[in-house]
C-alpha cells in the first residue's frame, strides 16, 4: 500500500479546484483516497481536453490510461504512479 500518494497530492494541490479544497475536511483514509481519484480524473481529462495534441495522440493517451487502470483493477501493477496510488482504494 502506498503510505504517502505524494503525486496524486501534487496534481491536486496544482489544480486549485475548491472540490478538492474540501477534502482536508475528510478522514485521512477517504482524504488519500479522493486526492487519487481526483488526480487520476484529471489527468485523464486533461489528456481528453489536449486541443493540442492531435486526435490520434489523445486516444494513445487515453489507451495508456485505460491499460493501466484495467491493471490496478485486476490487482496488477500499473506503470503510471497515479494509478499505482490509486490502487489500494479500488
Amino acid at each position: 500500500m502506498v503510505s504517502e500518494p505524494v503525486q496524486s497530492q501534487q496534481v491536486t494541490a496544482k489544480s486549485g479546484s475548491n472540490l478538492a479544497a474540501a477534502f482536508v475536511l475528510l478522514p485521512k483514509p477517504k482524504r488519500e483516497a479522493m486526492t487519487a481519484l481526483y488526480a487520476f480524473c484529471r489527468k485523464v481529462d486533461d489528456v481528453a481536453d489536449d486541443d493540442d495534441m492531435p486526435l490520434a495522440k489523445r486516444a494513445e493517451g487515453l489507451q495508456s490510461w485505460r491499460e493501466d487502470i484495467r491493471l490496478a483493477c485486476d490487482g496488477g501493477e500499473p506503470e503510471n504512479q497515479i494509478c499505482r496510488e490509486l490502487t489500494p482504494f479500488i
